[in-house]
This record gives C-alpha cells, structure tokens and sequence, in this order.
C-alpha cells in the first residue's frame, strides 16, 4: 500500500475546503511507491565491467510514481551479496546515471575490507530516491539488479575521495586574506568530507573556502558553492553577486559548515551558516544536547572575548562540550581543552570511547562546582576558571 504524504495544510474553514476540493491539479498529493524500477543493462549478462579502464558505466530508472513530476534526487547503492549496501556519495538528478568506475571501485573496496582482491565478481545494486532538496520526502529504493562481471582492481582511486582538510580564508581573520595564520576547520567526526569552524564577521567581511592549503586556484566562492544561511547573515556575492567572495551583510558570531559530495569526478559544496553556539553537554547542567538553553555558553559582544559557560552544578572530572552545527550527534562537533590551555577540535584519529582520558589526561577538562568552561575562537585558547 502506497504512503500518503500531504504538501498542502488547508485551514479549516469552509471556503478552504472548497479551495482544495476544487483545486487538486495545482495542489497535488505526493505518493510514496512501494518500490521503482532500476533497469539492468541490456549488455549487464554478457559484459565485463573492468573499472580501472571504464570511462563510466550507465544505469537508466524510471522516475517513482509519486502521482506527480517532481525533481528527483537518486544515490546508488552497492553490495557484494544483495543484503549489506554502501551508498556512494555521488547525486544525480537524472534518470540516466553515469557512474564513475572510480567511485564503485572505491564502494566495493570499502564493503570487501582486508578480503578485497581484484578478481571478477557479481555486484548487486540498487538506487535511492526522494523528492530532491528535501531531507527525506519521498524516500524509496529501487528493486536491486546484478552486474554479473565486475573486475576492481586493488590501487586506491585517484581524485574520487572526498576532502580529509578544508580552509576558510577571507578579510574577516584577524591576518587578513593570509594563508600562513590560516588554519584548518575541524572534522565533522565520522562524516567523510564535512568539516565546521566558529567565526566573527564584521558587516561587509567576505570569504571563500578551500581543501588545499595556500592554493587559490582551489578555493571556491559564491558562484561556486550552495548557500544554507540559517543564521540571517545576509551572504551574498562580492559586488552584487557578480564577484566570487561570499560577502556577509549582518556582523556577528557564526559557526560554518562545509560540506562536500561528488558529482561525476568533481566536488561540489554546501555552506552552511548557523549561529555559533556551544553548549556543556554533561548533565550538570547540561543535558547532552545541543537544544539546552541551560547549558549554553555566553557569546562576545563584538569580535573579541570569550565564549563562557554557565557555572557547573556538580564536579565534573570529564567535561565535555560541543558546537551545534545540526547534528543529532553531538560528539561530531566536539571540543576541549588541551592541558587547559589549547582549544582542542575533536579529530577522526582521536579515539574518545567514554572520556577524553582514553586519549590522555590532557586531554581532560575538570571542573568544580561554580568552575566555568571559556573558549577564545580567535586565539584558539581557552580556560577553567
């Protein structure tokens, strides 16, 4: 039975159900399908995939039936025995999908592990797909077909794999456009090419981002990224949107979030601007999450100072904070402080099970009650107090 799903909240009065009964072709309703059809390549049987000579292999679907015509986002998922899969990051928007070989070699090394060899296998794959620039309206997979003759070969690919750095630079550092005093945004922990930083941007202050380090061919401004201004800073482009800077209109602190994906062999990027908040996630008085106003630290006035957080109500021996970036996980964007001293963005390598001591005590922020927690963004310290 196909899911019902409403874009239309009608205000209950007489005259707007009328409005709707009479209205339905300009105010459909979107079905979500059971399932829609990946077709297998008429040459799937009979044909070899060798992927290190491959210029791309194509799939072709037919769009769900979701009793409308709307854009469509697809993924491809792959599996090496039908059940496990791996979704490759690469979006389309097409019904006809050219698959780079080097991004499906990289999904099978990844799903094979230690037991990978680079002989000929069957892969198994399937599409996902929703209503596309939206979270998850109209999510459905596809039936799943087999491409009988797969060869991988064992040399990672090159190009494929999605940013490990990211840099923001711009008028708005206290270096200027400086590469040298540039430094890196932290990860977002366990999210391939995600990363965020705290900022203060003066009204006017521009910027642009970029993985490789003092390389300007390589960073990308307006015209080369996708904007998601939660915060109402006012970004636009340089010079009434034809220049290539991100320019910010309202002055204030925000936290940024550059995400990549891979579109073909090229990467694609989505900022996004929140306002910079940081929060105690232990339970005194924090709560563990980064919704708690209780537990949310003070922000500077102008573009010095410290973040502050509220008193502790209990020792604590293990102190943990983190930025609200949007993540239903807060640990993805958390921070410390190292010896007390050395603001400290929690890294992929750092291997944090239950407490900060698991890397070394150092690492440990500790409190007592009425102690508060500050962070410097600009100077990247901080302290107990």
């Amino acid at each position: 039975m196909k899911k019902i799903i409403y874009l239309l909240v009608a205000l209950v009065l007489p005259f707007a159900i009328v409005s709707c009964e009479e209205d339905r072709d300009s105010n459909p309703i979107i079905q979500t399908p059971s399932s829609f059809v990946l077709n297998t390549p008429p040459d799937a049987a009979n044909n070899t995939y060798v992927l290190a000579h491959s210029d791309s292999i194509i799939l072709t679907t037919s769009q769900p039936d979701y009793g409308a015509t709307l854009s469509t986002a697809y993924q491809v998922q792959v599996s090496l025995d039908g059940t496990k899969f791996a979704t490759m990051s690469t979006t389309y928007t097409t019904a006809r999908l050219a698959i780079a070989p080097e991004e499906l070699n990289d999904s099978i090394k990844k799903l094979a592990g230690d037991a990978f060899f680079a002989t000929v296998q069957p892969i198994y794959v399937r599409l996902h797909a929703k209503v596309n620039g939206t979270d998850s309206l109209g999510s459905v997979y596809s039936n799943v077909i087999k491409l009988p003759n797969v060869l991988p070969f064992a040399e990672k690919a090159s190009g494929i794999q999605l940013p490990t750095t990211m840099y923001v630079i711009g008028s708005f550092a206290p270096s200027g456009w400086n590469w040298a005093a540039t430094k890196p945004m932290a990860p977002v922990i366990q999210v391939d090419g995600a990363f965020y930083g705290v900022y203060y941007f003066a009204a006017g202050d521009m910027f642009k981002v970029g993985y490789e380090y003092d390389n300007w061919s390589g960073v990308k401004g307006y015209q080369q990224v996708t904007i998601d201004d939660k915060a109402g800073a006012g970004i636009t482009g340089e010079n009434g949107n034809t220049g290539d800077n991100l320019k910010v209109e309202k002055a204030g602190w925000y936290t940024l979030v550059v995400e990549t994906a891979l579109s073909g062999k090229e990467y694609t990027y989505n900022v996004t601007i929140r306002p910079a908040e940081v929060y105690l996630m232990n339970p005194a008085p924090g709560s563990w999450s980064t919704k708690d106003a209780a537990a949310k630290f003070s922000v500077p006035a102008g573009p010095t100072g410290e973040f502050t957080s509220p008193a502790l109500t209990e020792k604590e021996e293990n102190v943990r904070v983190a930025v609200n970036i949007g993540q239903s996980d807060w640990w993805r964007a958390e921070l410390t402080l190292y010896k007390g001293t050395t603001l400290h963005y929690r890294l992929n390598s750092d291997n944090v099970a239950n407490s900060w001591a698991d890397i070394s005590a150092d690492y440990l922020m500790k409190a007592g009650v009425g102690n508060t927690i500050s962070f410097d963004f600009i100077n990247h310290t901080g302290a107990v107090r």
